[in-house]
C-alpha cells in the first residue's frame, strides 16, 4: 500500500501528486484548538491549517475578548470563545505549546472544563509541544 494510501486510510483526502481531492465522505471531526496569549505560532497555525487541508472541521477558540497573540507578537482571529467552545462537543482538543501560552492555557478553569468535557464524551486530548 501506497503512502498515500495509508493517509486515506486515516483520512478522508488522498494525494494525487498536484493536491488533495477527495476520496470518501466519512464524517468530518471536530476539532477544537484553544488559543491563549503566548501560543507558539508555529505550533498553532500550521497544526491548524494541516488539518483543515485534510478536511477536519477544525474550530480555534479564544480565552479573552481579544484577539489571541502569539509568543512573537502575531495576533490571530479566534473562531469562536471559550464560552461558546464549551457549549459543542469536541472529537478532539488539542493545546499548542509555547510560552507563556502554554502556562496561560493551564491555568484557565475553562480550558480543564473543556478537556474535561471532551474525555468525558468519548473526545480526545492532544497537545502540539516542541522541545524547547
Amino acid at each position: 500500500m501506497s503512502p498515500a494510501g495509508t493517509f486515506s486510510s486515516i483520512c478522508p483526502f488522498d494525494t494525487d501528486g498536484y493536491g488533495l481531492h477527495k476520496v470518501s465522505e466519512k464524517p468530518m471531526k471536530k476539532i477544537c484548538v484553544p488559543l491563549a496569549n503566548g501560543f507558539e505560532e508555529i505550533e498553532a497555525i500550521t497544526l491548524i491549517d494541516v488539518l483543515r487541508r485534510a478536511g477536519f472541521h477544525v474550530t480555534t477558540c479564544g480565552l479573552t475578548g481579544l484577539p489571541p497573540r502569539g509568543a512573537h507578537n502575531v495576533t490571530v482571529t479566534a473562531d469562536t470563545t471559550i464560552e461558546d467552545a464549551l457549549k459543542s462537543s469536541w472529537d478532539l482538543v488539542v493545546l499548542p505549546g509555547g510560552m507563556p501560552g502554554a502556562t496561560n492555557l493551564r491555568d484557565d478553569a475553562r480550558v480543564g472544563q473543556l478537556l474535561e468535557q471532551t474525555v468525558k464524551s468519548g473526545g480526545s486530548v492532544g497537545a502540539a509541544l516542541c522541545g524547547n
